[in-house]
């Protein structure tokens, strides 16, 4: 249907890119998305958010190598991802919120912790969203760096300057990391903290609250969640 179509506008070019990446076929999304540059269309914030993502489907099918920092990088897809973002950059669509956390994820996705922390670190004074923060700790727990996900998370706990409200997402990243990194004590920190932000109602924040007790061998208190549900 898409190809019957003689002449297509940003929304059909967008919805076809959301298309391939929904259906996990980030080199199709890429290959449009080169098209459509091909026939001088410039692309908007969302069909950027969409290159982006699909950039971090192709990584997953990368071998990585790994760096002189020993970090483990998908250099093929990271060198399109820093493509992309200099498409991004050249049309001011690299400034909103959701869209530098999808860079954040791509970078993470090509095995780029530092690139993404770069990103987050540049950003992140500007923009103290909640979505920019638990990108960068989906990266950090994606590549094995838990302790960083761990120290961030304390880090903004004890820290003053701007509040910043933590969702269920956050919460299931932080103990997705005390689980792999982390000991008993902490995750009744966490679970006091998730108690004070009225969170404790969700149900998978509780399934996740009782796996982490349960890593420790803390029965007690993984029955007290399980009462609780």
């Amino acid at each position: 249907m898409f190809e019957a179509h003689l002449h297509h506008d940003i929304v059909s070019w967008t919805i076809m890119l959301s298309v391939y990446v929904e259906l996990g076929q980030g080199e199709k999304a890429l290959l449009l998305y080169k098209k459509m540059i091909g026939e001088r269309m410039d692309p908007n914030e969302c069909t950027l958010v969409f290159t982006f993502q699909a950039c971090g489907l192709l990584a997953e099918k990368e071998e990585a190598l790994i760096t002189t920092g020993m970090e483990k990088v998908k250099v093929k897809s990271l060198e399109i991802g820093q493509a992309l973002l200099i498409d991004a950059r050249e049309k001011g669509c690299d400034r909103e919120p959701f869209t530098i956390a999808n860079i954040v994820i791509m970078y993470g996705k090509c095995g780029s912790v530092m690139e993404a922390k770069s990103m987050f670190l540049t950003h992140f004074p500007l923009h103290t969203d909640t979505i920019l923060l638990n990108a960068l700790r989906l990266v950090y727990i994606e590549n094995g760096y838990d302790r960083q996900a761990l120290e961030m998370f304390q880090k903004i706990l004890s820290g003053g300057g701007t509040p910043i409200c933590l969702n269920t997402t956050t919460f299931l990243y932080v103990l997705q990391a005390c689980t792999r990194f982390g000991s008993s004590e902490l995750c009744q920190y966490v679970h006091f903290i998730i108690i004070s932000g009225g969170l404790d109602s969700d149900l998978l924040l509780s399934t996740k609250l009782i796996h982490a007790y349960g890593s420790f061998g803390s029965t007690d208190d993984a029955k007290l969640v399980f009462d609780s549900i």
